[in-house]
């Protein structure tokens, strides 16, 4: 298969002039997008950027930071896209971790890592789109180096990189498109923001394919949503469940009529087969995509078709079966040691093999060892997530079996929300949670052990909440007297958890103490 920056080099050749990438507030064409990578490139190549490099991307979702996506991959090097808007601190121990070779920024943050080779692309943003010697190239480089790295929540407190490589990315192409049925003439909208991989399926693929992408918001604004699917006849997006059901109960959504809209690829949460069905009402050529997939997978990995034939076939969805060339395996027996394999019906983990597992987890070998497994010869990665088959063949999600959730679609680790009010000095210990809440409905809460009585929680809160991303900050912090201990003498998070979502059920407060009678009930 061509690389992604060769396709782009194709589709500047065969239609130069057809729109690319629209933000919203600058449209560029097929021809556009690949001088304005190039031009990105040859300067990167000047400060030393080569196959096999890293390239973080501190630059907020615009045609600009797309631009600066191809022109990393057509060096044959990785780019980390990160959140400008995150705490400093989280995007230092990403710069710290990944070493990159360049930052790419913009003027929010161009001052903040002045150590490394920072290219500020507000500052000479003229100079990349006037640049008339520039040409987008792409270098011949190893398909199995790095394509991208995601940060994604870990248990030490410490983002985890992701290793995705250019095959894993290629593969999830070519597997992918044969459900979403992206061509030349789609017109596509990404909603999803640069640093989750949602963006290599409402993004990548439609440009790898040569179709049109409107950028979203990243934040569902539903109004904006809505117009541009009507306004710019959008055939194909991607938008997690809670999206979808955010906009269906607009007013007079039934109103709606979209016989453009092809493709409605969904997922990261439990879908509620009413909102399927109001979205499939408006779009009578749809097909919705219930996909599933850790970023380990590069991005989805097991799909669901649903259509206006099945969908009452279903009271909930499966996430069916493993795309193409994808190998889905049942461990039914969760220790890594045992020999006890299984892909016949039962419940067990999920463990994914295939060309598209990641390369690993970056500087994480005990991470490594525990979620990379060789099953017949082969590396699976071992998702954490309890599944069944049913009698289709489709795959049922039961639950996690660790630490991982997943909250308004972002998957978070327990232990990394913890972590930062472990790490005050008044604090004794901490327990995250999710928890259904009648004000926050479901959210996240912690639940602190602090030194001395009556310190101040909303304070707490938000001194913890300034290390933690805005989708892993709890919404409910509430103290207690003493953290339940297992025989071994650990914090027993399970029964905190279970007293919690007790006090919880009775307490509107969003800075609260769990009260004695609860403890000694849950105890």
């Amino acid at each position: 298969m061509q690389t992604l920056a060769q396709r782009i080099i194709h589709w500047a050749a065969v239609q130069p002039e057809k729109l690319a990438v629209d933000d919203g507030t600058q449209a560029i064409t097929y021809k556009e997008l690949a001088h304005q990578a190039g031009s990105l490139a040859a300067r990167l190549q000047s400060n030393g950027v080569t196959s096999g490099d890293r390239v973080v991307l501190l630059l907020p979702k615009s045609t600009t930071a797309v631009c600066a996506i191809i022109a990393v991959l057509s060096l044959g090097a990785a780019y980390i896209p990160a959140d400008p808007d995150a705490p400093k601190q989280r995007l230092q121990s990403i710069v710290d971790d990944s070493e990159p070779k360049a930052i790419i920024c913009s003027n929010h943050t161009a001052d903040w890592f002045n150590t490394l080779c920072t290219i500020n692309i507000d500052a000479s943003i003229d100079a990349f789109t006037d640049n008339a010697q520039a040409h987008l190239t792409s270098l011949e480089g190893n398909a199995e180096h790095d394509a991208y790295i995601l940060y994604t929540s870990g248990s030490t407190g410490v983002p985890n990189g992701v290793r995705i490589s250019h095959r894993a990315m290629l593969a999830f192409f070519q597997a992918v498109n044969t459900y979403m049925g992206v061509n030349q003439q789609s017109r596509c909208m990404n909603t999803s923001a640069l640093y989750f991989d949602v963006s290599i399926a409402d993004l990548l693929l439609p440009l790898y394919m040569g179709a049109s992408v409107w950028l979203g918001p990243t934040v569902p604004l539903p109004f904006r949503f809505i117009g541009l699917i009507t306004n710019q006849k959008i055939t194909h997006f991607c938008a997690v469940g809670s999206t979808l059901t955010m906009l269906a109960a607009l007013p007079n959504f039934d109103k709606n009529n979209w016989p453009h809209l092809q493709t409605i690829m969904t997922g990261a949460e439990v879908l509620n087969p009413n909102t399927i069905n109001a979205w499939l009402n408006c779009s009578p050529n749809a097909t919705v995509l219930n996909g599933y997939g850790p970023t380990e997978t590069t991005c989805v990995c097991t799909l669901f078709q649903i259509n206006h034939e099945n969908i009452h076939q279903y009271s909930s969805f499966p996430i069916g079966v493993p795309l193409p060339l994808v190998d889905a395996i049942i461990e039914i027996n969760s220790d890594k040691n045992s020999d006890e394999k299984s892909d016949e019906p039962g419940i067990g983990e999920l463990c994914i093999g295939g060309p598209q597992v990641m390369n690993g987890y970056l500087n994480r070998e005990l991470l490594n060892d525990a979620r990379l497994t060789r099953i017949n010869h082969a590396t699976y990665y071992r998702t954490g997530d309890k599944v069944r088959r049913d009698h289709n063949g489709n795959l049922i999600f039961l639950g996690r079996i660790d630490d991982q959730v997943k909250v308004n679609s972002y998957r978070v680790d327990l232990g990394d929300i913890a972590e930062p009010f472990r790490s005050q000095s008044i604090v004794q210990d901490a327990v995250a949670l999710v928890v259904k809440h009648t004000t926050y409905g479901e959210c996240l809460a912690v639940v602190v052990k602090t030194r001395n009585e009556g310190e101040n929680l909303e304070s707490l809160l938000n001194q913890a909440a300034q290390a933690l991303p805005h989708y892993m900050r709890p919404a409910l912090i509430a103290s207690i007297d003493a953290m339940p201990l297992s025989p071994s003498g650990k914090v027993n998070a399970k029964k905190v958890r279970a007293l919690a979502n007790q006090h919880f059920l009775e307490c509107n407060e969003r800075y609260s103490h769990i009260s004695a009678h609860i403890e000694e009930h849950a105890l």
